[in-house]
């Protein structure tokens, strides 16, 4: 199972009245990592090596870098 490190940002509970009726969770830190690290990616695409520069493998490489960082703030 992947860690996803809890929300990046705060939940947000919705009421209708006096009843809370759906609440988000909100984006996980590993899915917020992953979308800071394609932007990188995306800036770098023409360095790609052309067989590999799918928009899969840029996004499991975002998502790489993501576990990654995750990784590093455990040290």
């Amino acid at each position: 199972m992947i860690d996803k490190s809890g929300a990046a940002f705060p939940t947000t509970p919705i009421y209708t009245g006096d009843r809370r009726t759906k609440e988000y969770d909100g984006m996980s830190l590993r899915d917020y990592f992953a979308s800071q690290a394609i932007g990188a990616i995306i800036e770098v695409f023409d360095r790609y090596i052309p067989d590999q520069a799918t928009h899969e493998n840029m996004a499991i490489d975002a998502y790489k870098l993501a576990d990654a960082m995750l990784e590093a703030r455990k040290k």
